[in-house]
């Protein structure tokens, strides 16, 4: 494959995984299962469930690229060679579009990481919205040390994400 056609498969694939389709479909299969995926569940009770959600998601990954593959005319092996040829700025516009994905698709333990990090942002919005209509936040939903004003700042939820997230990938 010459540099312009795999120029054109990685703009392409850019354009795709900013579209629509890729965007709403994956968003939607993991805001509507990563209910299942909580960082405080001993894993071993639900390791079957997560296998099975997480097969799922391979299928609809592999589904949703192989149909892109075929909408270019464009073999697996051609869209390979693409990918891995990709320098500069198209790479890292791939890199940080395809990282939590396509990874989590090809390795299980980033899938779980994904999704529980997903479950616990719609955790934390859901607390968001409570705060907002009753204007504070109940004891019983602040974590043990914290405190309910302090709680819900942003800065406070991206690092109690990242902690529960590096909690369970050291249960792993």
């Amino acid at each position: 494959m010459s540099e312009s056609e795999e120029s054109w498969v990685l703009d392409s694939l850019v354009g795709f995984l900013r579209g629509p389709v890729w965007n709403l479909t994956i968003q939607a299969f993991v805001e509507n299962k990563s209910v299942v995926f909580d960082s405080e569940s001993p894993e071993e009770e639900v390791r079957e469930e997560y296998r099975l959600v997480f097969e799922d998601y391979k299928k609809l990954v592999d589904r949703l690229l192989s149909s892109h593959m075929s909408d270019l005319g464009i073999s697996g092996p051609q869209f390979d060679d693409a990918l891995r040829s990709a320098d500069g700025l198209l790479a890292s516009k791939l890199r940080r579009l395809l990282f939590e994905q396509i990874w989590a698709a090809n390795d299980f333990r980033v899938f779980v990481r994904f999704m529980t990090q997903r479950n616990i942002e719609l955790q934390l919005q859901a607390l968001e919205v409570l705060v907002q209509k009753f204007g504070k936040v109940y004891d019983s939903f602040v974590p043990f040390g914290e405190n309910g004003e302090s709680f819900l700042n942003e800065e406070t939820t991206v690092k109690e994400a990242i902690r529960r997230s590096l909690e369970a990938e050291g249960e792993e």
